[in-house]
């Protein structure tokens, strides 16, 4: 009986719950669609990742959002070809598909570097300054307004994320990056909040200022941009495409340069 009664319990919380995130969740789309309809300055966004289906795994959510936007203009820089299995080829011509699903079809906007330097692995250290050089090559081509990239604990945690995060931070201390210049850096969230789906929106909600939703009709786009990643559809990949929250909802930490 015990038992029943803490399923029934758990029936009862999870399904108001549930009711209340879907609420949350339209609440939230109506009024970032209603900000996106005011004239605002115009934004030259620089996405920095570490490996081709970071975009989509990770970002899917802000990039569907910022090509809709009529005054701003995205470019994406990808830090290695992922190339740990010999696949760096294959693996950039996944990412440009995947670009192109999530709206990003200009390639002239689409960067892959290829840098013995910054070779794909969960052990490789990336010297931050050779990141840092690229990274200020692509804002002065482009004329770069706005960084986005992971945080300091580059959401799965892996070392070639934290090290997107460490050179643009290095960047702003060493007064590279001109006044103005607004950063977003990409929240993590504990293992329990990675995977609630549109659930995760609530505490997003509380927990960060700064949110970048992905509707239920663009869902698709973000499930598409990563089939686009064949080489990379493991099991573990698939349900990742099904209960993460990153499919559906970016948080960011803001900053601006002074």
């Amino acid at each position: 009986m015990s038992n029943m009664a803490a399923a029934s319990g758990m029936v009862y919380f999870f399904l108001p719950y549930t009711a209340i995130s879907l609420l949350i969740y339209y609440v939230a789309l109506r009024r970032k669609r209603s900000s996106d309809t005011k004239a605002g300055k115009s934004r030259e966004v620089l996405v920095v990742t570490a490996h081709p289906d970071d975009e989509c795994m990770f970002f899917a959510p802000t990039i569907l959002q910022l090509v809709q936007e009529a005054n701003t203009k995205l470019n994406l820089l990808c830090l290695s070809t992922g190339n740990y299995y010999n696949h760096g080829e294959v693996r950039t011509k996944e990412l440009i598909a995947s670009c192109f699903t999530l709206g990003l079809q200009d390639a002239e906007n689409i960067n892959v570097l290829n840098d013995e330097r910054l070779k794909d692995g969960q052990e490789e250290e990336w010297d931050t300054d050779v990141i840092g050089h690229h990274v200020l090559q692509s804002v002065k081509k482009h004329n770069i307004n706005m960084i986005v990239t992971f945080d300091a604990s580059g959401v799965s945690g892996h070392k070639n994320h934290i090290a997107c995060y460490t050179a643009v931070r290095n960047m702003v201390e060493s007064g590279k990056l001109k006044k103005g210049t607004k950063l977003y850096f990409l929240q993590s969230v504990s293992i329990w909040r990675k995977y609630l789906i549109f659930l995760d929106i609530p505490f997003s909600i509380l927990l960060s200022r700064h949110m970048f939703l992905t509707p239920p009709w663009n869902m698709w786009k973000s499930q598409r941009a990563m089939f686009a990643h064949a080489s990379q559809l493991t099991w573990y990949r698939l349900l990742y495409i099904i209960f993460s929250r990153y499919m559906t909802v970016n948080g960011y930490h803001k900053k601006s340069v002074h």
